[in-house]
């Protein structure tokens, strides 16, 4: 899983980031995203967890752009958000580093 362009974030944590239209948990070791939409206008895969292939751009006030692995054919899915408005980083689960 990339992190690239422009982002600060160790590729080895977890951060919940609140873009204008939804928030994102972001489990960077395992390489896996959520989206739960603000708006009423959902995208395919919402709420599930999908794998993550790569992520750039994560900073306040720019849109952040992931990298999916959503489709079964192995063809990757490019999705921007809306801007960043916060970026938290999340506690390890118990038991882990």
């Amino acid at each position: 899983m990339a992190v690239t362009g422009g982002t600060d974030a160790p590729a080895d944590a977890s951060w919940e980031v609140i873009t204008e239209n939804s928030e994102y948990l972001l489990d960077l070791a395992a390489g896996r995203v959520r989206r739960i939409p603000v708006a009423a206008e959902g995208l395919r895969g919402d709420g599930a967890w999908l794998r993550l292939r790569g992520v750039s751009n994560l900073r306040a006030g720019q849109p952040m752009v992931l990298v999916l692995q959503i489709r079964d054919d192995g063809i990757a899915t490019i999705r921007c958000t809306s801007p960043v408005l916060r970026i938290r980083r999340l506690a390890p689960p118990t038991g882990m580093p």
